[in-house]
């Protein structure tokens, strides 16, 4: 046996490592839980071998902090411990693997902590790093021998640290400094130990995206005799995600030139693949450094391939719609797929990937026979903080990263898609109003070709309807004064168009022969509206055409407008009081519009469709009543409870219950066809007594 060798304060013979890679444009920023797998397949060598997981936390501060969870094998001493309580202090066990988790303050600060809730299997020992004080670690070590043992290692962040006391060899964290928990979950043997770490919560609020993980190998002496390790399911849970993902790629960072039959690999084990640090005598295939590779990538080409071959979706949806989407799969090679799950997300560019906006997911539980396809549809949903404008709505196959295939760079398929905004108002509580010009947007509206589909319309009517976030027309025209005679005729196939005046105070709408121009606004809350404004002629040229009808209409139903009048070409205009006199059509309208309606402002030309310099403004204000209060009715059924309330359709709703009629926990989220919802929480098996209802935003 070599004797002893202080690890504190040790210099490595050689090293290798790996780190979790992504590719640039998609690193992930908001990681709060990580979980990994491994396993010291085996130990015959003298040497002193150590395996560090690391993962590095980063928050506001440009400080960071380190988790670490190694395997030793053989001999661990530490002579220059701060305090300790562990009982092999001191000795060294030949070819025996132990399990490390620990947490180093190389910032000198002291603003560290560790506990165990199974200090018997991880007792704490604190040491300075290298023999220098300041540089202190904590570390929490297993007592039991970890060879040939398959070990999961999960760290979660948790909450913020309210008790202070028995974190580190003082006692007590500093009061001046706001900490973070961060969570260690080890799983061995068939039992789960939990280590608790205390960072400041400046440092330590996420995973750092350029260390989310690391493996590193050292090897101290000489490398005689075997040491495998294999490691595996590395997956990640980023911020306000329900789902965590593999992580499959990784970069060789570093692999010393010494000794040549030491390095990492990719290797199967009983058909999956695995990444290999090893002593193998004789290996030849160790990855050099620079090296990029997955491990959902087939090692032999016995594997499916996954492609979306088709997708489609509505070209507009408002944030927090919930839709239909079709996906159609293939398989482009002979071997089966098993169960694959596909995710929808949501970006700013056509490049989709996993870390855009999560808008849902399917399961084919009957996975893809070889050299098949199939198409499904179901529902992806845009969350309600969403901007409007304009996205790519993608569809990625396989996106937790489960399933190996030949192939991984083909599991994505994109299409765009707008985003509008919502019907301006107060929201389902209180009553609010909105008023152009203060609180106008152009952005996530609908600016429509309109088809003049009405009974008396203008010839030609037609079903060309086109969504843009961006302004018809040209914006050189825009005219805020209003003293000329408006927009130069261009032809008619310049109209129709929309434009804001120069000051913003209103739109300027200008209908063609046969189609309307049309601003829409998504109803992203069933309630009653109320509508109040004008529309007016805005340009001095008297007798320009034969004037235009202006309407106000729910989805496409020109046959019951909400609001409807005429304007002729030959009214008087004074600029100074455009939305006065004859030239101008008020109007005040309620109305109850259900969410997922569209309301429409439209201007059509007048009765010959002769539209010359008929240029329309449009001013409006908006309000919405308060939701009424929900009316819960209660019955008892055995144990169970039985509520209902009258539901709105399409509208989500949240089931809260409170045992003091302060506190209140979530229980459910429900979904409504606009019949009344029923929920069954069982008495016997919580406190709650009083339960409420909340409309979900």
């Amino acid at each position: 046996m070599l004797p002893a060798i202080q690890l504190c304060g040790a210099v490595a013979f050689a090293q290798t490592g790996f780190e979790a890679w992504f590719p640039p444009g998609q690193e992930v920023t908001n990681a709060m839980a990580v979980s990994y797998r491994f396993r010291v397949v085996e130990d015959t060598s003298p040497a002193i071998m150590i395996l560090f997981g690391s993962n590095r936390l980063y928050g506001p501060s440009n400080e960071t902090y380190l988790l670490e969870n190694d395997a030793y094998a053989d001999g661990f001493t530490c002579t220059n411990g701060v305090c300790t309580t562990w009982p092999e202090i001191g000795t060294e066990n030949y070819s025996h693997s132990s399990l490390r988790s620990d947490i180093p303050d190389y910032n000198e600060h002291g603003w560290i902590g560790a506990k165990s809730s199974s200090p018997q299997m991880f007792p704490r020992q604190s040491y300075w790093i290298d023999g220098i004080n300041g540089l202190t670690k904590m570390d929490l070590i297993t007592q039991t021998n970890m060879n040939g043992v398959e070990c999961s290692v999960q760290l979660a962040r948790a909450g913020l640290v309210t008790d202070r006391t028995g974190w580190n060899c003082a006692n007590l964290l500093d009061t001046n400094v706001t900490f973070r928990e961060w969570d260690a979950f080890i799983t061995f043997g068939g039992a789960t130990y939990t280590n608790r770490f205390a960072v400041p919560d400046a440092n330590g609020q996420y995973f750092a995206f350029y260390e989310i993980f690391d493996f590193l190998s050292e090897f101290f002496g000489m490398t005689s005799g075997a040491y495998q390790v294999y490691l595996y399911d590395l997956t990640l849970q980023e911020e306000g995600q329900t789902w965590s993902r593999r992580i499959n790629q990784f970069n060789v960072y570093r692999q010393d030139a010494w000794p040549t039959n030491y390095g990492v690999r990719v290797v199967s084990d009983h058909g999956t693949n695995v990444i290999e640090m090893s002593t193998n005598l004789g290996a030849t295939n160790y990855l050099p450094v620079g090296t990029v590779f997955d491990l959902a990538v087939s090692l032999d080409g016995h594997a499916p391939d996954l492609i979306p071959t088709g997708f489609s979706a509505p070209a507009t949806v408002f944030a927090g719609q919930t839709f239909p989407v079709t996906v159609t799969v293939s398989n482009a090679t002979s071997f089966a797929a098993a169960e694959f799950a596909t995710g929808y997300f949501l970006s700013g560019d056509s490049d989709v990937a996993v870390n855009d906006t999560y808008c849902g997911a399917s399961t084919n539980q009957a996975g893809l026979a070889g050299g098949a396809s199939t198409t499904f549809t179901t529902f992806a949903t845009v969350p309600a903080s969403t901007a409007p404008g304009s996205y790519y709505l993608g569809a990625i196959v396989d996106y937790p990263g489960q399933l190996v295939e030949t192939v991984k760079t083909n599991n994505t398929i994109a299409i765009p898609l707008t985003v509008l905004g919502c019907l301006p108002s107060g929201g389902p509580a209180v009553t609010d109003s909105w008023q152009m010009p203060a609180d106008f947007a152009l952005g996530g509206w609908l600016f429509e070709d309109f088809p003049d589909t009405r009974t008396n319309g203008s010839p030609g009517g037609g079903t060309n309807l086109l969504a843009s976030l961006s302004l018809a027309g040209d914006l050189s025209l825009m005219n805020g004064s209003l003293t000329n005679d408006g927009p130069g005729y261009l032809g008619a196939e310049f109209f129709p168009y929309i434009m804001l005046d120069t000051n913003f105070d209103w739109l300027l709408l200008h209908p063609n022969s046969n189609h309307g121009a049309s601003l829409g606004m998504a109803v992203c809350r069933s309630g009653t509206f109320h509508l109040d404004g004008a529309f007016a002629r805005a340009n001095t040229a008297q007798f320009a055409g034969d004037g235009v009808d202006v309407a106000i209409v729910r989805n496409l139903d020109t046959t019951n407008p909400l609001f409807t009048a005429n304007i002729p070409s030959s009214a008087a205009v004074d600029p100074a009081n455009l939305f006065q006199g004859p030239g101008a059509a008020p109007f005040d309208v309620t109305c109850p519009l259900l969410k997922g309606d569209v309301l429409r402002f439209i201007v059509f030309s007048g009765t010959n469709g002769d539209i010359s310099f008929d240029i329309t403004a449009l001013t409006f204000g908006v309000s919405e009543d308060p939701a009424p209060p929900f009316r819960l009715n209660a019955t008892s059924d055995g144990s169970n409870l039985l509520l209902s309330w009258t539901a709105l359709v399409n509208e989500g709703y949240q089931v809260l219950g409170s045992s003091d009629l302060t506190t209140w926990a979530p229980l459910a989220e429900l979904s409504s066809a606009g019949t009344n919802r029923l929920f069954w929480p069982t008495l016997t098996t919580g406190p709650f007594r009083a339960f409420r209802v909340e409309l979900l935003p």
